[in-house]
């Protein structure tokens, strides 16, 4: 298996230096002349050349169970509805240490600094409701393999045991995290936020079946944020990183755009498609949900790994972005529904 860790890099037939982790039978399969590391988290991503022609290289690593071919059938559902998703320059390389794609290199950059967040918070979230209306429709495109849904993260009772530990540990902060936990899983499970296995694709403005009316479903972007969206002119030129895109409640994509306190994300989507009583009350649980994910898998490394037991893990960033507070939220729903007691 490749490393993905050794920082040192080789030399391109061209001269050029290139970053070792990038397998060099690909680099010359694709015929590759320089690369700039972009960064990532789940994944990595460079900036890579063919003579004067510049692409984006992706590895998604082989511990990623996420199903990566879930990935290529939506962005190539939403090019075909008009959408600028990236398009794959080769058929992606499947290896030991992950999967390897080369995407065409999409023009534009980020919408520039207005000197008001609001606005671009508001132009944001009216394009998300324009976009889940391209990608609700996409009937073939149910659930993916390897993402859990928001009842599911907060409802496994393993995370429970977990939280026990941590508790033990931080007692103040253990109850917090408790506290958003159990009132995440009673919300969701009281306002029908389950979804089928394999779930077929709702209609803005419908239910999927199964469950509450209001409460559509559909594929979810995942992560559409300031920086995965990109612009040229004035027109949207770009959409980027489709690595959490999978079926699920609307609700989800816009709450994870709101991350807590962007109110007029949600005003601007509210704006082009009106929320419905049920999906409002479904905001803060199902974003409080996604701040569980991984957490499990976190306090199970820390407290089982020598030496873990004698000192807490940090779950900081957690418990800072569930104590958020929304304006919005408070003057639609009321208060937080959570017992701190």
């Amino acid at each position: 298996m490749t490393s993905v860790a050794r920082p040192s890099t080789g030399r391109a037939a061209s001269g050029a230096m290139i970053p070792e982790m990038i397998p060099r039978d690909l680099w010359a399969r694709w015929r590759l002349s320089d690369a700039t590391d972009l960064g990532g988290s789940r994944s990595r991503t460079w900036r890579v050349r063919r003579g004067s022609t510049v692409f984006a290289l992706k590895w998604l690593p082989a511990s990623v169970r996420a199903d990566w071919r879930y990935e290529t059938q939506v962005m190539t559902a939403l090019r075909s509805a008009g959408w600028p998703a990236p398009v794959l320059a080769e058929e992606p390389l499947v290896r030991d240490d992950g999967i390897w794609r080369l995407f065409a290199w999409l023009p534009g950059g980020p919408a520039p600094d207005e000197g008001s967040d609001d606005s671009e918070g508001f132009n944001r979230g009216r394009l998300l409701a324009e976009f889940h209306a391209a990608s609700s429709p996409l009937g073939a495109i149910s659930r993916r393999d390897g993402f859990e849904l928001p009842r599911e993260a907060v409802s496994d009772p393993l995370l429970d045991q977990w939280l026990t530990v941590h508790e033990r540990h931080l007692p103040e902060e253990g109850r917090t995290l408790r506290a958003y936990r159990e009132a995440a899983a009673a919300l969701l499970a009281e306002n029908g936020s389950d979804l089928a296995a394999a779930l077929p694709a709702g209609v803005p403005g419908g239910a999927a079946p199964g469950l509450p009316s209001g409460v559509p479903s559909g594929v979810v972007h995942g992560d559409f944020t300031p920086w995965n969206l990109l612009f040229e002119s004035g027109t949207l030129s770009g959409i980027l990183d489709f690595e959490a895109c999978h079926h699920n409640h609307l609700v989800a994509d816009f709450a994870l755009a709101w991350r807590g306190d962007h109110d007029d994300v949600i005003r601007g989507y509210d704006s082009v498609r009106p929320l419905s009583e049920t999906e409002w009350r479904l905001v803060w649980p199902t974003y409080w949900a996604w701040l569980f994910l991984g957490v499990k898998e976190i306090l199970a490394e820390h407290y089982s790994r020598p030496g873990g037991a004698s000192r807490p893990a940090d779950l900081d960033w957690q418990v800072r972005h569930l104590l958020k507070d929304s304006g919005l939220l408070a003057a639609t729903c009321g208060p937080k529904p959570v017992d701190l007691a």
